[in-house]
């Protein structure tokens, strides 16, 4: 089912059925929130990921997506980083 949304900022229809990085990042308002979500979707996808890299991701199996964003956590959980931020680079994804 395609769901479009409208929202406060730019009044324009975005169809949520297929993720698109560039626009969930410019739909924040904060230039700090778009830079720490930016860097977490680099930090999990690689460097030079691609917008097809995102919808291969959440095209997978929902248990392979758990186990995917466990594994991610628990590398953050092991660098020791603060729960907000593993919360936020989460958030991001």
């Amino acid at each position: 089912m395609l769901q479009l949304v409208r929202t406060q900022t730019d009044e324009r229809e975005t169809d949520v059925s297929q993720p698109d990085p560039a626009a969930l990042l410019l739909s924040r308002r904060s230039a700090a929130t778009r830079a720490a979500y930016s860097g977490a979707l680099r930090q999990f996808f690689g460097e030079s990921y691609r917008e097809s890299d995102v919808r291969s991701f959440v095209s997978l199996p929902p248990t392979t997506i758990a186990q995917r964003l466990q594994e991610f956590k628990a590398d953050m959980i092991s660098e020791k980083l603060s729960e907000a931020t593993i919360n936020q680079r989460l958030a991001a994804l």
